[in-house]
């Protein structure tokens, strides 16, 4: 998942301070952190961004504020508290949220100009997280849960952290810190270093390729379902099904739409006399596989194994046969990625 955006700050357990670190990506890539894009919760479709802590600190409160653009995304402040819960999270594969398990967490939005809101989030509890439920030093403190307002938006989402002074008026009277812990330690004292983020969304994008008389698509990103057009070069629709085989040679493009209404454009040639076939035979075997997964495969030549994650645990070129050593993996479901340049597939795995 790739380099970290860095919070260092200080606790005082016995008046000795000690460095503690809460991190998230500064860079998240949808289309590869897969696991993070496209949650659902009450007929609402969203994608978090994880603040994690790596260092055990006995939390009772929190505060922090966010700027974003609200003609991009919008943080879901409804659903926070809810989509942060142990039993939610552990459905999507991703580690329980800190502040999930002991509730008391809440977001407001506030409108700043047409092109910067600022969000203030709220942690707070009685008790204090305690080392059980660290979760081995790398446990998740919350999942921010965005809407996406613009999907199809191909820049850089910033997600900037700020004390919310806006000309010289805090935006949230009640919160003047860019990140709080414990009353105590904040960025403004010293305490805690922060570093803005930047997310890039999964954007859908297609290839096809002609596969004897049929034009095939390779549909990447975006949000299922996806619908399909083939038209002529005056744009009249032609086709709308995913495979198309044209009646004669000549150009064609094609159009394909996800859910929220984006859209990838292809000029395609197609050949009437072409006889292409890219999808040779291939054996992925023994599954489930207990020590190794051998393939057999005269079209792809480089493989990537993924976990559940999204993490590449295993990658390597061959030459139409090779063997998969399990090695220190967990047992489990994993995807395959078979590559030759042009064309891929990908194949689901499982490791008992």
């Amino acid at each position: 998942m790739k380099r970290t955006l860095l919070f260092c700050f200080l606790s005082l357990p016995f008046l000795v301070f000690s460095q503690v670190a809460i991190t998230f990506s500064d860079e998240i890539n949808l289309e590869e952190q897969t696991q993070y894009d496209n949650w659902v919760y009450q007929e609402n479709t969203f994608f978090v961004i994880p603040l994690s802590i790596n260092d055990f600190i006995a939390i009772e409160n929190y505060q922090f504020n966010i700027v974003y653009d609200p003609q991009v995304v919008q943080l879901d402040y409804q659903i926070i508290a809810d989509i942060n819960q142990q039993d939610f999270t552990d459905s999507y594969n991703v580690l329980s949220a800190l502040s999930g398990q002991q509730s008391s967490i809440s977001a407001q939005v506030f409108d700043i100009s047409f092109n910067q809101a600022m969000a203030t989030v709220t942690y707070s509890h009685i008790s204090p997280i305690s080392e059980d439920q660290f979760d081995n030093g790398y446990a998740v403190l919350v999942y921010l849960p965005f809407k996406k307002i613009d999907a199809c938006s191909k820049a850089p989402l910033s997600i900037a952290f700020s004390d919310g002074n806006i000309d010289g008026q805090y935006i949230n009277p009640n919160q003047t810190n860019a990140f709080i812990v414990n009353q105590s330690l904040s960025y403004e004292g010293g305490n805690i270093t922060t570093q803005n983020a930047f997310v890039n969304f999964n954007i859908l994008t297609a290839d096809v390729t002609q596969n004897g008389n049929t034009l095939e698509p390779t549909i990447t990103g975006g949000t299922p379902p996806y619908t399909y057009e083939w038209t002529d070069k005056m744009d009249e629709v032609l086709a709308t099904d995913s495979l198309f085989s044209p009646s004669e040679s000549g150009d064609f493009l094609f159009y394909v739409y996800d859910q929220n209404n984006c859209v990838s454009i292809l000029y395609v040639s197609y050949d009437q006399t072409a006889t292409i076939d890219y999808l040779r035979p291939l054996s992925i075997y023994p599954t489930p596989a207990k020590g190794y997964i051998k393939i057999n495969n005269a079209s792809f030549n480089s493989y990537q194994l993924i976990n559940l994650k999204g993490q590449i645990v295993a990658t390597d070129s061959f030459v139409n046969t090779t063997v998969i050593s399990r090695n220190q993996l967990p047992p489990g479901l994993y995807f395959l990625k078979l590559n030759n340049g042009m064309d891929y597939t990908i194949q689901k795995v499982i490791f008992n």
